[in-house]
């Protein structure tokens, strides 16, 4: 009566067609995101709300669990990556979906506890008891409570994603080891990841091991976007390392390391000199300061690449977008991914951080993007560009406890007149792509030659008058900025990389800071 091997050819067919069918499924990869939201919200609500009974802050529910999802989502495609050896467009096209399965636990919980009736929460080990957390590993979270801890819902969850793991790895490589090892690993991670209080005071004990006063001040959605922020680019790599070398190398170290630098000039000028403060400062308030205007920049040059895409063809062809590595929806994916994060990296932080780095992306959205594209104009373009360096400044002065107008006016002047005079540089390697593109700058209005050596010297003007703006007129500090500023001179006349002009740039400050600091400070705050 029971045909045993129909039933086999069932079970082993049908998750094998299903698999198929979802990897050549033409969704976009937008709208799986959209469903995986969708998922964790339902989870969220079916487990909070009507679970627990009692509804948490609005950043937790719409940012904390959705962040420890998509966490874990990463987790488990690198898993499957490595050990199944299928590419990570096909796993994600079939994890999401399947991802629906965290739908389950309060589902289950629900029906055995009713409304109000369980509280899942992560396990908490006072202490680090490795005793206890091995025991708890062993037996599969037996010492935790079915209603108030790891949930008998969560339980059957878990066993049922090792098992659907185990599976896929199993029919993709042919090997039994590996789909041993992938269980095996998935497991641990997991249970990392419900041990995540062990984790989240190490984090915030962190800062007093790297010699600050206090702990650090870490939220769970702060804690779970440092550890996105940290597997983004290992999800990347292994996606397709040819557009992961093609993003890395656009990120434009030297502007990068410019735009940080100005960020930690204003935390100084926010103190006043007095660096001792620097131990008495939240380190994960100095950590997303510095995230928020990394990736502000980094979504500017995404955008500025894909409005520059027929420049770039002409002057800069290795850019990802211009030589065809990405697509302009990919860069599109990609600046979205460094906006949300900038604004959240400052809004957890501190508002007023948050308008200063959305108005540091305005200025470089009016620099680029049509209509206003004020990169167009001559002198304003320098102008806008040195005003935007200005703002991570202001951000500094807000992060050291101050208002942004206590940083000494004149050290604000004299960085915008000195960067307006010599941001000129930056249209050095654009001139013929500029020309072709009707853009008006000191190169393409005197010619490349000409406006190469008239660029050079007012870099060299940039650095003589520098000091002097600021208000010292100390004949060594007057003699070394003359010495860095014609060697700059030099080396744009010379046609030496941006690269040597940025490294001197930033041994001229370094020299600065080291040898006239006493100068300096006595100038600024006497």
């Amino acid at each position: 009566v029971f045909n045993h091997k129909f039933f086999e050819n069932i079970m082993r067919n049908i998750p094998r067609k299903t698999v198929k069918k979802l990897e050549t499924q033409d969704t976009s990869l937008g709208l799986l995101f959209a469903m995986f939201i969708s998922v964790v919200f339902l989870r969220t609500f079916l487990e909070v709300v009507l679970g627990v009974g009692k509804m948490t802050t609005v950043i937790a529910l719409a940012l904390h669990y959705p962040m420890f999802y998509l966490s874990l989502l990463i987790t488990m495609s690198v898993i499957l990556r490595i050990f199944s050896g299928e590419r990570m467009e096909k796993i994600i096209r079939v994890l999401i979906p399947a991802y629906s399965i965290i739908v389950l636990p309060p589902i289950v919980d629900l029906i055995f506890w009713g409304i109000g009736g369980f509280r899942p929460k992560y396990l908490f080990f006072s202490g680090g008891d490795l005793k206890n957390i091995f025991s708890m590993f062993i037996t599969f979270f037996g010492h935790s409570s079915l209603r108030t801890g790891i949930t008998l819902g969560m339980r059957i969850e878990i066993a049922l994603g090792l098992l659907g793991i185990g599976w896929y790895v199993r029919q993709k490589s042919g090997r039994w080891w590996r789909s041993i090892l992938a269980v095996i690993i998935a497991y641990v991670l997991i249970f990392c990841y419900v041990s995540q209080p062990i984790f989240h005071r190490f984090a915030r004990r962190l800062a007093l091991y790297l010699g600050f006063v206090r702990q650090g001040e870490l939220g769970w959605t702060q804690f779970w976007m440092l550890v996105i922020t940290f597997q983004f680019p290992i999800l990347m790599y292994l996606w397709n390392k040819k557009k992961f070398t093609g993003i890395f190398g656009n990120l434009r170290p030297f502007r990068t390391v410019h735009f940080e630098a100005m960020f930690l000039l204003g935390f100084y000028l926010g103190v006043r000199g007095k660096i001792g403060l620097l131990a008495e400062t939240n380190l994960y308030h100095l950590v997303f300061s510095l995230l928020s205007f990394f990736f502000a920049w980094e979504f500017s040059v995404v955008v500025n690449d894909i409005i520059d895409i027929e420049i770039d063809k002409v002057t800069n062809r290795n850019r990802p977008l211009a030589v065809g590595v990405l697509t302009k929806m990919e860069m599109s994916h990609l600046a979205i991914f460094y906006l949300l994060f900038s604004v959240l990296s400052a809004g957890l932080i501190n508002g007023r951080l948050l308008f200063v780095v959305l108005s540091f992306v305005a200025v470089y959205w009016l620099y680029s993007v049509p209509p206003a594209r004020l990169k167009r104009i001559p002198v304003l373009s320098a102008a806008i560009t040195s005003f935007a360096s200005i703002m991570p400044i202001f951000g500094g002065v807000i992060i050291a406890g101050r208002h942004p107008i206590a940083a000494p006016e004149n050290i604000l002047w004299a960085i915008f007149i000195a960067f307006a005079i010599s941001f000129n540089a930056k249209d050095l390697k654009d001139c013929l792509g500029d020309e072709k593109a009707g853009i008006k700058t000191l190169m393409t209005i005197f010619g490349c030659q000409r406006g190469r050596q008239l660029i050079g010297i007012l870099v060299m003007i940039s650095y003589t008058i520098f000091p002097m703006i600021v208000g010292i007129w100390d004949y060594r500090v007057i003699l070394v900025s003359i010495v860095f500023g014609a060697s700059s001179m030099l080396m744009i006349l010379k046609g030496i990389g941006e690269w040597a002009i940025f490294l001197t740039y930033f041994l001229y400050f370094s020299v600065f800071m080291l040898f006239f600091k006493r100068i300096f400070e006595v100038t600024l705050f006497s």
